[in-house]
């Protein structure tokens, strides 16, 4: 991907763009986990905004919905955030604001491909609580990564 070719994905509007894997299952999120941690990104996880080791397994997570759980991967300088929304579905969010060049597109893409094929799952980047309108498409089946206009 070229950032003069799709820099229009992060438009600075005030909203974030999200990541999402659908169709997910604890087991999914295991393994997303497993790989977060065995990865060379640094990360933050917080309960309550209270540091914490990242739990072993999402079960754990999903199971204590008395309290705020957040995930931070550090992509560089960007900050890639996971709230544990739901069992079926990783979303993950990112802010506009914090890709503004090659370097932020290449770790964004690279994020989204390792995971997507660590999970064997699509993973798409939307607008804001806008899973229709797709800017890009890790596919899984084919490995390769698609821009909107050309997917």
């Amino acid at each position: 991907m070229n950032w003069t070719e799709c820099s229009d994905a992060f438009h600075k509007d005030g909203s974030l763009r999200d990541l999402y894997a659908h169709g997910t299952t604890a087991r999914d999120w295991d393994t997303f986990l497993a790989f977060l941690t065995s990865s060379p990104y640094k990360m933050e996880y917080t309960r309550d905004g209270e540091s914490e080791p990242i739990p072993a397994d999402a079960a754990t997570v999903f199971a204590d919905r008395e309290h705020c759980h957040n995930l931070i991967i550090r992509l560089g300088k960007l900050g890639v955030c996971c709230h544990f929304f739901i069992p079926e579905e990783i979303e993950l969010d990112i802010d506009p604001r914090e890709v503004s060049s090659q370097v932020e597109l290449d770790a964004v893409m690279k994020f989204m491909s390792d995971v997507g094929a660590t999970l064997r799952h699509d993973i798409i980047l939307t607008e804001e609580n806008g899973p229709e309108y797709i800017w890009f498409r890790y596919s899984h089946e084919d490995g390769q990564m698609h821009y909107r206009k050309d997917s």
